[in-house]
């Protein structure tokens, strides 16, 4: 049986039971919270540490 993969719009619409459109909703929906943005990381852990972790995140990404 195949895993459940919640960025793809047609499992999800099937484990849900929903329409095509409210699938890609939810999905776009998953990806904007789970997106490593400046804003995300102070939402999550703080104004101080969302900061320090965007900027090792940004190091990090400089060198790929």
């Amino acid at each position: 049986m195949k895993r459940h993969n919640p960025y793809s719009i047609e499992d999800v619409a099937k484990k849900h039971n929903i329409s095509y459109e409210e699938a890609v909703f939810r999905v776009e929906e998953l990806k904007s919270r789970t997106t490593i943005t400046l804003e995300n990381l102070i939402r999550k852990h703080g104004e101080k540490e969302g900061r320090k972790r965007f900027d090792q995140f940004r190091q990090k990404s400089a060198h790929t």
